[in-house]
């Protein structure tokens, strides 16, 4: 944001703008995904500030001159249209692939499966030699942990915790956007 003021970014040309705004979106991503297993929420806040941000852009400079009536109910169908079409995305891709419920075991299993890198990374996180995280083995229903110390049982736990809340984050992922989009819709009717 410090170079945006530097640069006088209000001042200069959209030609100007367009770019250095991409680059500066394009570093908060960078940074947010950088960081996305300490702070798996990161991502998807900036997305909602980001589309509340365009919003307000795309007024100021872009349609200026549209009354706001005109503006924002345009802005308010986009929002609906796009929520309603993430509803029939999300509930069609968990009716085909059988994971419609998070609290559902096989869910949790398969979610863990599909993010072995996430685990393999917090693995390296935990001072216990020759470890390796696994979800069945120590975050799901059967875990067994007592081959553990209590501090090491504790890490473990964390690092299960922490893992879990990336994939929560990414199944849940769409829920959070079509909830975003109808509030936004609202606000924009």
């Amino acid at each position: 944001l410090a170079l945006l003021f530097v640069v006088d970014f209000t001042e200069r040309s959209p030609w100007l703008q367009l770019p250095l705004g991409f680059v500066l979106v394009a570093g908060f991503f960078a940074a947010a995904t950088m960081k996305s297993i300490s702070y798996p929420w990161m991502v998807v806040l900036f997305c909602i500030c980001l589309s509340v941000l365009l919003l307000g852009y795309m007024r100021v400079k872009l349609f200026r001159d549209e009354s706001a009536r005109a503006f924002f109910g345009a802005a308010g169908i986009s929002f609906f249209t796009c929520a309603v079409a993430l509803t029939i995305a999300w509930v069609s891709w968990m009716s085909v692939t059988g994971h419609t419920f998070i609290g559902n075991e096989d869910t949790k299993v398969w979610l863990a499966s599909e993010n072995e890198g996430v685990y393999a990374y917090l693995s390296s996180k935990v001072n216990i030699t020759d470890f390796t995280l696994d979800y069945v083995s120590h975050c799901g229903i059967n875990k067994s942990l007592s081959a553990f110390t209590a501090a090491e049982q504790t890490a473990v736990e964390a690092k299960c915790s922490d893992a879990e809340e990336v994939w929560f984050l990414q199944w849940s992922g769409p829920f959070v956007a079509i909830v975003c989009n109808f509030i936004a819709a609202g606000f924009c009717a």
